[in-house]
């Protein structure tokens, strides 16, 4: 039976919110469960990504929203658990059809939140000093950040033939991570603007700060950290292991 969602904090101290998404089905990696659940080491992956943030999750000011798969009573018990231990104020809702429904249904339970910041739980590793620098930024005017890290291969562009179109500069290119992080009532606006958007308009926003972006938005960009990597494939999680396995 699917546990009752936990009842998150109400405190005005709570001002920033970071929004776990934990809630996709990890097809592509072919475990046959949800991604979150996945094992890295002792711990599932959604466990990982909490140890790896955990001194900034312990700050009394910061609310943690974990978005699970619904119909995972089970997993839920194990994440509130986890979460009590560890001193993270933790509530729980499930996701959505969408990653927008699944964030918007994070925002909820962290009414109070000046800061917002999303993170995907498939990024395991990312440490609690990325989240500090994400947060740093927003409480330095920014309304919208995101870390990112040098491209190290050399980028084409090509035809619809195949054929090499273009090199595109490196230089100016970034791969962009998570924790992102907004002013709430920034990314309130931006999702009120998306209901006047087409559907493909709205399916052409990959993440939070495309919103910003296709409304002419300004995002910050700051550096992030090459063991932010996302775990998509069963070769993403072997190397996450790896590295994991490095810091016991």
């Amino acid at each position: 039976m699917t546990e009752t969602p936990a009842v998150p904090r109400k405190e005005a101290s709570a001002r920033v919110a970071v929004i776990m998404v934990a809630a996709g089905q990890g097809t592509r990696l072919g475990y046959g469960i949800p991604k979150a659940e996945a094992p890295i080491a002792e711990h599932s992956m959604l466990e990982t990504a909490l140890l790896s943030a955990d001194s900034f999750l312990r700050r009394d000011d910061v609310q943690l929203v974990a978005v699970l798969p619904p119909e995972r009573g089970e997993f839920q018990q194990l994440i509130e658990n986890f979460a009590r231990e560890h001193g993270h104020h933790l509530a729980v809702t499930h996701g959505g059809a969408t990653r927008t429904e699944s964030v918007l249904n994070g925002l909820v339970l962290a009414p109070d939140a000046e800061f917002v910041l999303v993170h995907d739980a498939a990024r395991p590793l990312a440490s609690a000093v990325l989240f500090e620098r994400v947060l740093t930024s927003l409480e330095a005017g920014s309304e919208a950040t995101i870390p990112g890290i040098k491209v190290a291969d050399t980028i084409k562009r090509i035809s619809t033939t195949a054929e090499v179109a273009e090199t595109v500069n490196r230089d100016e290119l970034r791969a962009i991570q998570t924790p992102q992080g907004f002013q709430r009532v920034a990314l309130q606006e931006a999702y009120v603007a998306t209901q006047s958007w087409t559907d493909a308009e709205r399916e052409a926003a990959t993440d939070e700060a495309m919103l910003f972006e296709m409304q002419g938005r300004p995002v910050q960009v700051i550096e992030g950290e090459q063991r932010a990597l996302k775990v998509t494939t069963a070769h993403d999680l072997q190397v996450v292991r790896f590295l994991a396995s490095e810091e016991q």
